[in-house]
């Protein structure tokens, strides 16, 4: 029975009970009208019993850590003010002083317990919009029960500032999801007036729902954009939902919107964890990566062609072709599967052998080109290069000129060369054949043609030769047989 009766107590309710929390009730990080350094932080005990906060730590995320000691009575706000260089403080003495300061642009402000666990947090958003604030007044941001407002600093007070001309439909949602704390603050205050009254707290049902956006199929090294929304709780308190992200590869990130990009293919659960003090959610996600697998080739006059070897279609957007010059593909663009884009190469190289590669949208080269003269067997044709016939002494015409010595004819090569002819020569005692030279063809630099030892290169060995026989057939034409009256 006394086992029974200690369950029932537990349950249903316990004499002189409170819930004491610690929240952040207002931010003055534009200073006061004295000087932009006189900033300071509220803090609100909303329990009737006092609190220890020795070892919390209260920070920006940024470049402010304060670390916390003492004790915060029930029901009472105290003043964590920063360092001056005067003794002015708004609370003489105040509850702490720290050194650092808050920034303009932004930040989120976080109340941990010794231990590292979240007793509030509070997402300034950019520029402190979230929560407000005027910098030119010097109103700060204050936080009332409908959500926070900027007003005239009310430093180590209740705030009696409320948001003006609400709309009734929100300002319905906001009073239901702040009805805990209300509860709890006004159960409280009943258990410190009533002290003999056995209080009962209730607290609505969590309500928080949080939705992914992101894609369902991605590829190997593309960078994945996540977002998440929180719902199904007012508009004013969904700016003050933290997200915690969980890739499923051994990554993890916070915030409402996340990019992460996955080095190797496979199926990913991605989940994110959405809370706001008793508000939390998890959901998940999951996401097929694919592997990339693309080449490069040329076709006969060195153009690039872009061959997507998968079974499906790639999403290349951002993809850049890097040469002497980029070309990247324009947003949206889809590779079919099994299919090749050509790229002139004057688009990005300055001359068709010129090394070309791929890289994907996280400059991650992917594959490179080959040069022309290593062109793929698809991309080739096959050409039968047809010898040129070897040169004759018939490419060459041979005109007599009179020598005035001997009164006979020599020969000489003209100037220019007559095209091969197939026409027989006969020959002659003034215009005689040699044997065809023999040359060896040098390869071809154009696959069409192919380039042999010109007439220019063979002529000095063939004049040296004809000179040499033209001198040997002179003195034997000029020399006479002796006459009998010449022997005699």
């Amino acid at each position: 029975m006394p086992r029974l009766a200690l369950i029932l107590v537990c349950f249903i309710g316990v004499p002189n009970f409170s819930l004491a929390a610690i929240s952040i009730t207002e931010i003055a990080w534009m200073g006061d009208s004295t000087s932009a350094n006189y900033e300071w932080i509220e803090l609100y005990n909303d329990g009737s019993e006092s609190v220890d906060v020795t070892d919390w730590e209260l920070s920006d995320s940024m470049n402010l850590t304060i670390p916390l000691a003492g004790t915060i009575p029930g029901n009472s706000y105290v003043m964590v003010e920063r360092n001056r260089s005067s003794e002015s403080y708004l609370k003489n003495p105040p509850f702490l002083v720290y050194t650092g300061a808050l920034v303009n642009t932004g930040a989120t402000l976080t109340l941990r317990r010794a231990g590292g666990v979240v007793e509030d947090q509070i997402a300034g958003g950019e520029n402190w919009e979230t929560i407000g604030g005027d910098n030119s007044t010097k109103e700060t941001a204050q936080y009332t029960t409908q959500g926070w407002v900027t007003a005239a600093a009310t430093p180590g007070r209740a705030t009696t500032a409320t948001i003006q001309d609400p709309d009734p439909e929100e300002e319905e949602e906001d009073q239901e999801d702040d009805t805990d704390e209300e509860e709890v603050r006004s159960e409280s205050k009943k258990s410190s007036s009533h002290s003999s009254e056995t209080v009962r707290l209730e607290l609505r049902d969590i309500t928080l729902a949080v939705d992914i956006d992101m894609q369902s199929v991605a590829y190997v090294n593309q960078a994945v954009v996540m977002k998440a929304t929180a719902k199904d709780i007012g508009r004013s308190l969904q700016p003050s939902v933290q997200y915690e992200w969980n890739f499923g590869d051994m990554s993890t990130g916070s915030g409402a919107e996340v990019t992460h990009v996955y080095r190797y293919p496979g199926t990913y659960i991605v989940t994110v964890y959405g809370y706001y003090k008793r508000q939390v959610h998890l959901t998940r996600h999951e996401i097929t990566v694919l592997p990339v697998s693309m080449t490069m080739t040329r076709n006969e006059d060195g153009d690039i062609q872009v061959h997507n070897n998968s079974t499906y279609d790639v999403d290349v957007s951002g993809y850049t072709i890097v040469g002497a010059t980029n070309a990247v593909f324009p947003p949206y663009s889809i590779m079919q599967a099994r299919s090749t884009v050509t790229i002139p190469w004057s688009k990005v190289a300055d001359y068709p052998e010129q090394t070309i590669s791929l890289f994907d949208s996280g400059a991650r080269v992917i594959t490179r080109s080959p040069t022309a003269s290593t062109l793929s067997v698809a991309a080739t044709e096959v050409v039968t290069q047809v010898p040129a016939p070897l040169p004759t002494l018939a490419q060459y015409a041979i005109t007599p000129v009179a020598d005035p010595n001997q009164g006979t004819s020599l020969f000489q090569f003209a100037s220019t060369t007559k095209e091969v002819t197939t026409t027989p020569v006969v020959a002659s005692t003034t215009d005689m054949l040699l044997p065809n030279p023999v040359v060896a063809p040098i390869p071809a630099k154009n696959k069409n043609q192919t380039s042999i030892v010109s007439s220019t290169q063979a002529g000095p060995v063939i004049v040296f030769i004809i000179l040499l026989l033209s001198a040997i057939s002179v003195v034997y034409l000029t020399h006479k047989p002796e006459s009998a009256s010449d022997r005699n």
